[in-house]
């Protein structure tokens, strides 16, 4: 008896494919119709939609395996610039899909690279070569890849530009914790210990250390 489906993804997008119709069978997945952008027309099944495992009719693949063909002279069959490695992975995780984990935190989530940054030249003539300890980074971490967006990063700026960077008041002033700990000498490991022991307060943290701290939430 063919199989029946508890969630209709009829007419849902999932990256380039958009769902036509269930195709009914007797397996134990069920299996849908898609059109992928390029006008292709395959079977999947759900879950490799939903869980952003496939993302095309098989198109990106060969245009992934295209973009790596190429003649700027930092993509060889032994060898690849650090500039050629950082794009190839934005590009992996936000439109290609080779790396299922980092497409479903990235591309699926609906943070793309513009279309300029889909060839690595016109990237590389925006970014440049990225400097020693810094790597790419989003200024808004809501925003997709593009030139107005997007810089080169240390580790440390990195951090603070997360929604889990933390806040605290200390001296009538909102002080982020990464630099407070620098100026006052004390390790933030050490303050990260004290502030899980305290259901993640910071400022109370602090308060046991002699520092008077209030709480300013995550930013």
């Amino acid at each position: 008896m063919p199989r029946t489906f508890k969630n209709d993804l009829t007419g849902k997008v999932f990256s380039l494919l958009t769902v036509l119709e269930f195709v009914p069978d007797d397996s134990d997945y069920s299996k849908w119709r898609v059109r992928c952008a390029c006008g292709t027309v395959k079977t999947v099944m759900g879950q490799s939609l939903i869980r952003g495992m496939t993302i095309s009719c098989g198109c990106e693949g060969l245009r992934r395996r295209a973009a790596r063909t190429v003649t700027h002279g930092q993509a060889g069959p032994k060898r690849r610039t650090r500039a050629y490695r950082i794009w190839a992975n934005m590009m992996d995780r936000c439109e290609w899909g080779g790396n299922a984990r980092s497409f479903a935190d990235y591309g699926a989530k609906g943070i793309r690279v513009c279309e300029r940054w889909h060839k690595f030249e016109n990237f590389f003539e925006d970014m440049g070569n990225p400097p020693d300890g810094m790597s790419l980074d989003r200024v808004n971490n809501k925003g997709g890849y593009e030139p107005g967006n997007c810089r080169w990063a240390t580790r440390l700026q990195q951090a603070l530009n997360t929604s889990r960077t933390v806040k605290v008041v200390f001296g009538g002033v909102v002080r982020e914790v990464h630099f407070l700990c620098a100026e006052l000498g004390i390790s933030r490991g050490a303050l990260r210990s004290r502030a899980m022991r305290r259901g993640g307060n910071y400022a109370e943290a602090l308060r046991s250390m002699g520092f008077a701290a209030t709480e300013a939430g995550a930013a």
